[in-house]
């Protein structure tokens, strides 16, 4: 018999012992799954129920706490930004409130209904409130944020939250006593089974072994001197020793092997340098693999690190933000109330330290809101939409007032483009300020251009200003970088930063062109999102 013989007779063998403890295994692991499988997800389905209503209710609480601090920062700022934050967050509240309503068993139907009745009065009275701003009675908005029947609503709306979070208490408690009662059945079923499972693949290991030393011991016999013979060849071969002769003369297997070998030991010396050569070139390429591996795993873990980072960061932007405006809103109140009941009582010099202290808190609140908004650029997601930007840019002109004694045409032709449209407001808002700000002529003109090449917008805003010197082209991109005197009330310095970032949010990029008292001209590119139409030219002309 030919060794290729023996050697399937005894795999064979052991490959019907192995497949027959595989299947005893495979049917026993079932049966122990059968119970894990069965009682504990039902218990972790209960337990995600109740998870997923505390996660409503947590944005129930939150998304409130936005709505009533931009109703009452629009009736005390009238800026127009808490208001569309307020109209941009209301209708998600509504949804959720809704949702948790769905979601719950009765009791906490009962809860979030509570909750849903208090939020619509709150909510007609918080956009009773912000009418009263478009008409000019302040006094009357904010009254009514500050009455007992708004507060009154709050409280309800409060006290339905807090019934259901003890509620929520209760259920998992109840939740976890089930899973704790079922796991433990579970696990004692399992033991059992391992146990008797443990025993039948003992017994089978053990027959196993004995048959595989009886096949190996009969096969030993039959091959194991010209294999003895082969090896003490193949040890003289691999030291260098290429001269060895083979003494085999077996007709089996073993002898072509033994053939092979010889003819091996040949090629192997006349391939031996080039074998070397090709080890120390792997050995190196091992070596750059391990390193670039290391660095791939270096750049990883900074990755994560820098992304948890600007998380906190923002984080603490907003927290910072908010901490510091509440003493700037409380400085100018006060101003505004000494300038207006006590404006009598101080002499000129005192009249005018009140003007400045007004001035300096208003100064400081845009530069917080700057730099927050400056900070969530590339965070939130805003949706887009088909904007047409003749009409934008003559929104964006119609709330910029231009330098005293100086006159303004602005004309554009630019596309209809898809695109988040806020972004495009602050883009054009940015640049369009800084050319009308930075005017130094009674005849100022700006034109703002568009073309389409190689799947790009290619955008310019130029002015015909004093221009800019060639070694601030770099800096004036930079945050808190201006080139007016830092005691100008609207300079902050971030406005060419925030542009720059949403172009490159984009993947686009920002230049400028100029030359000192001829004027500016500022280039950036968008993706072309879809082919835009060329609206009739837009000519707007702002006057003193």
């Amino acid at each position: 018999m030919k060794i290729k013989q023996k050697l399937c007779s005894g795999f064979l063998m052991v490959v019907l012992l192995v497949g027959a403890v595989g299947y005893i295994c495979l049917y026993q692991l079932h049966r122990i799954a059968e119970p894990l499988n069965k009682n504990i997800p039902e218990t972790i389905r209960a337990i995600n129920e109740t998870s997923r209503l505390d996660g409503l209710a947590q944005f129930i609480r939150y998304y409130d706490e936005v709505l009533t601090q931009s109703a009452r920062n629009y009736a005390f700022t009238q800026d127009k930004k808490w208001e569309q934050r307020y109209r941009d967050v209301e209708p998600k509240l509504d949804k959720i409130i809704k949702e948790a309503v769905w979601r719950g068993d009765e009791k906490d139907k009962e809860f979030f209904s509570s909750v849903d009745k208090a939020n619509l009065a709150l909510v007609e009275m918080e956009y009773e409130s912000i009418e009263l701003v478009h008409n000019g009675q302040i006094e009357k908005a904010i009254n009514i944020l500050e009455g007992d029947e708004y507060w009154g609503q709050k409280r309800i709306y409060e006290q339905g939250l807090r019934n259901y979070v003890h509620r929520k208490g209760v259920r998992y408690d109840e939740a976890l006593a089930t899973s704790t009662e079922k796991t433990e059945l579970a696990n004692s079923q399992a033991q059992n089974l391992i146990r008797t499972s443990t025993l039948l693949v003992l017994s089978f290991v053990v027959f196993a072994l004995t048959l595989s030393a009886g096949i190996g011991f009969l096969v030993f016999y039959s091959i194991s001197n010209p294999i003895a013979k082969l090896k003490a060849a193949t040890a003289k071969i691999g030291a260098g020793q290429l001269d060895t002769q083979i003494e085999i003369n077996s007709n089996d297997e073993i002898g072509q092997l033994a053939s092979s070998f010889k003819k091996m030991a040949e090629d192997l010396k006349r391939t031996t340098t080039s074998i070397d050569n090709l080890n120390i070139e792997i050995d190196k390429r091992k070596r750059t693999e391990d390193v670039l591996e290391k660095l791939n795993k270096d750049l990883e873990s900074t990755i994560r690190e820098l992304s948890r980072s600007n998380k906190e960061l923002q984080d603490f932007a907003h927290i910072a933000a908010h901490d510091l405006k509440a003493p700037l809103r409380a400085m100018g109140t006060l101003a505004d109330w000494l300038s207006t009941d006590y404006n009598d009582n101080f002499d000129e010099e005192g009249r005018e330290k009140i003007r400045l202290l007004t001035e300096r808190a208003k100064r400081m609140s845009r530069h917080i809101d700057s730099a927050l908004q400056y900070a969530e650029l590339g965070h939130a997601v805003q949706e887009k939409e088909k904007v047409n930007l003749n009409r934008l840019v003559k929104e964006v002109i119609g709330e910029i007032a231009p330098p005293e004694n100086v006159e303004i045409d602005i004309v554009c032709e630019l596309p209809t483009i898809t695109c988040e449209r806020m972004r495009m407001v602050q883009v054009f808002g940015n640049l369009l300020d800084n050319a009308v700000k930075y005017m130094d002529k009674p005849q100022g003109q700006i034109n703002i251009g568009c073309v389409e090449k190689d799947g790009f917008w290619t955008f310019s805003v130029a002015d015909n200003g004093p221009g800019i010197e060639q070694k601030y082209f770099g800096k004036i991109f930079d945050i808190f970088q201006t080139l007016l005197p830092r005691d100008e009330i609207e300079t902050t310095g971030i406005g060419l930063a925030i542009v720059k970032k949403i172009v490159e949010i984009y993947g686009g990029k920002i230049w400028v062109e100029s030359k000192v008292s001829e004027g500016s001209t500022f280039f950036f590119t968008i993706p072309k999102q879809e082919m835009g139409v060329k609206d009739a030219k837009l000519k707007a002309d702002i006057t003193c």
